[in-house]
């Protein structure tokens, strides 16, 4: 073989080594010439847009980008003047997928003897994952600015207290709550978180924080802290700390409601005290009233027995209106040490089934009263949830009262019920006796209020007043409903679940 057949040979050899490397890049790779004509592409063309390279070459530029080259023509002019260009451009997907972004290098091919440009070579690199990964990257930061911007918001405008603590225990940021306590920025950055805590509230508060260390995600404790005048100020604390041993706080000034709370607490004690004070002052006058009544009642019933028969009917009658006011005072006076127990007695919650009480109330009264004749429906089922003493004790002076107050009935009523339209249980005992105005249905539940003279109907004017204390005390109401002479019904919730 001639020297220019090996010459002829080596150089298509390094010719096809070239094409197969060009071929195998993921960029497309193309040389246009001075004229704009193409004079080699790779195969990535194939790939992105499915164009066979050998039919690219010997067609123009113009044809082969469309609506491309005139965005292009600025980058295109300036290769052909020997200067490399570099730009970024999305490119349509003629098979109508997404575009693709990519990355264009012009490089232009230079003639090293006269230094004029014969063309150049065009480098496109689809960058499209990198400018979604910077996308979503520069997103991230916006996103991340936006929530140090609300997080500095909240650090500086917040009333509380906040503040970072680094490993070492100085304060390394406090927020402008910190003011409150009378300290410089500077001065606070200068000391230790523990330097303001109450000597008899250090122990608790490092114990909270090494517990939260190991368990729970926020420790939570409470401390004195010093102000620079000296003077304490009662601190709620939430805080925990990072891997590296920085602890984040922020506390609640709460020195006002612990004021609040002591004299609740120390009211509290007083009030408990004055009770104490008035039920052994109300037994004691009770004893000393019940001693002289008994006397009254028992010598007037001595002269009635004795001296009778020399007795008038006004004197006898005297005698009697004297023992039956020492009578009616004593049970005013059983009646008021009941609404005092009623008042100070503990509440022991259950479920109570109230049908079966009004049964044992109604049974003691046709027990009193067995010629009465008394039409008395009592639904079944009735339940609520309260002391059962105690709520034995409204449907008690309840139905007694609906029992008296039917008395001059010829066909007496009385019912125990709920009411369907309720949304939470209402319950109601209803009569058809004297009733009442609604006119003074206010004074109907004070103490001594009467709405009936005591020739009338006999009572002392507490029971009512009895019913209410009960109700309140459950959280419940009770009001009632009544015309003169047509009967009246009472009504009673108890607390949510009751």
């Amino acid at each position: 073989m001639s020297e220019r057949g090996r010459v002829a040979e080596d150089t298509g050899s390094q010719l096809a080594l070239l094409r197969t490397l060009v071929d195998g890049l993921p960029a497309m790779l193309a040389y246009w010439d001075r004229a704009l004509i193409c004079r080699f592409a790779n195969a990535a063309y194939q790939s992105w847009f499915g164009v066979d390279p050998d039919t690219m070459v010997g067609r123009g530029m113009a044809e082969f980008l469309g609506p491309l080259f005139v965005l292009n023509r600025p980058f295109i002019d300036a290769a052909l003047r020997g200067e490399a260009q570099s730009f970024e451009r999305a490119i349509p997907d003629p098979r109508g997928g997404p575009a693709r972004h990519s990355e264009a290098l012009y490089i232009p091919d230079v003639d090293p003897v006269d230094r004029t440009v014969r063309g150049f070579c065009v480098l496109v690199t689809d960058v499209t994952s990198r400018r979604a990964r910077e996308l979503e990257l520069r997103a991230a930061k916006q996103e991340l600015a936006s929530q140090r911007d609300v997080l500095e918001r909240f650090f500086t405008l917040s009333l509380d207290l906040m503040c970072i603590v680094g490993a070492d225990g100085y304060f390394r940021r406090v927020s402008p709550g910190f003011d409150a306590l009378g300290y410089g920025h500077e001065e606070l950055l200068a000391r230790t978180f523990v330097e303001g805590i109450h000597p008899d509230d250090l122990g608790a508060a490092q114990a909270a924080l090494a517990a939260q260390a190991a368990g729970p995600a926020t420790a939570r404790f409470e401390t004195r802290y010093r102000c620079r005048d000296a003077a304490y100020r009662w601190l709620s604390w939430s805080g925990a700390r990072d891997g590296e041993g920085t602890l984040y706080l922020i506390a609640r000034d709460v020195t006002e409601a612990k004021q609040e709370s002591e004299a609740l607490a120390r009211a509290h004690d007083d009030v408990e005290a004055a009770n104490r004070e008035l039920e052994s002052f109300s037994y004691s006058v009770a004893h000393d009233l019940r001693a002289p009544l008994r006397s009254i009642d028992g010598f007037s019933q001595a002269l009635l027995e004795d001296c009778g028969d020399r007795l008038d009917g006004t004197e006898r009658g005297y005698l009697n209106q004297v023992r039956g006011a020492a009578q009616h005072m004593a049970q005013l006076i059983d009646d008021l040490l009941g609404l005092s127990r009623v008042t100070r007695a503990s509440l022991q919650r259950e479920p109570v089934d109230l049908s079966a009480l009004a049964r044992i109330v109604i049974a003691r009264l046709r027990g009193n009263q067995p010629d009465r004749e008394v039409d008395v429906a009592i639904e079944d089922g009735l339940r609520g949830e309260g002391d059962p003493s105690l709520l034995a004790l409204v449907l008690d002076n309840l139905l007694g009262n609906a029992w008296k107050f039917t008395g001059r009935r010829d066909a007496p009523r009385i019912e125990l019920g709920m009411r369907s339209d309720a949304v939470s249980p209402v319950y109601f005992v209803r009569d058809n006796g004297a009733g009442f105005d609604m006119a003074h249905v206010g004074k109907l539940f004070g103490v001594f209020h009467r709405l009936h003279a005591a020739s009338e109907f006999e009572g002392t004017g507490i029971g009512l007043a009895t019913v209410r204390r009960v109700i309140d005390r459950h959280g419940g109401r009770v009001w009632a409903e009544a015309e003169l002479d047509r009967g009246a019904t009472f009504f009673f919730t108890l607390a949510a679940g009751g």
